[in-house]
């Protein structure tokens, strides 16, 4: 499945050391479009935090990619799930 969120709310909280490190967290609430980037077909939201790295039990990837440029106002998101 590839789908394209548009980045609208995105907040970070920066509580750990300056900059991207363990402990920052991530909320967002965003509208979700097609691999076309035409189409909404829903919505996402949730929280991230800074991690170890190690997913006990995780299975499947997202590969990540910003499609504005470098703006980081809208991201490709590709799943693959086993």
């Amino acid at each position: 499945m590839t789908a394209t969120e548009h980045n609208t709310t995105q907040i970070i909280s920066d509580v750990g050391a300056q900059g991207d490190s363990e402990g920052d967290i991530l909320t967002f609430a965003n509208e979700v479009f097609d691999a076309d980037d035409k189409n909404k077909i829903g919505t996402d939201n949730g929280v991230c935090t800074g991690g170890t790295g190690e997913y006990a039990g995780a299975q499947g990837e997202m590969a990540l990619s910003d499609v504005s440029g470098g703006q980081g106002k809208a991201y490709r998101f590709v799943y693959r799930i086993k």
